[in-house]
């Protein structure tokens, strides 16, 4: 099954054409793994910062949203108990965390409509 001069010509053609487009594809298929792997990994960060943040929110507000005041490890002036959470008030006492949220006055709510006859 000997080749015509044509066949000959047209498959040294197709040689060369894949020889061209082979290493296109394969630069095409690495950058676009690059840039999905860039991706994905942006993402992660985001939503590990995303967590830092409302973490470091939860640490620094209480449940109402109020901003707690500066903290460390100490004695509590109220209960002379040790605490791991201790408060540094702006009058210069120290309160532990127990201490401090049963002294808070309640946030005001939205109150509700009275019902009128």
């Amino acid at each position: 099954m000997l080749m015509t001069m044509e066949q000959t010509y047209i498959m040294l053609k197709m040689m060369q054409m894949l020889l061209i487009l082979l290493p296109i594809l394969i630069f095409t298929l690495v950058l676009l793994y690059c840039v999905l792997h860039a991706l994905i990994r942006y993402l992660i960060w985001r939503a590990a910062r995303r967590r830092a943040q409302q973490e470091a929110y939860r640490d620094s507000h209480d449940a109402q949203g109020r901003p707690l005041p500066p903290y460390s490890r100490g004695i509590c002036q109220t209960c002379g108990q040790f605490s791991h959470r201790v408060y540094y008030m702006p009058d210069g006492s120290r309160v532990c965390d127990g201490c401090y949220h049963s002294t808070q006055p309640p946030v005001k709510t939205a109150e509700q409509p009275c019902e009128s006859n």
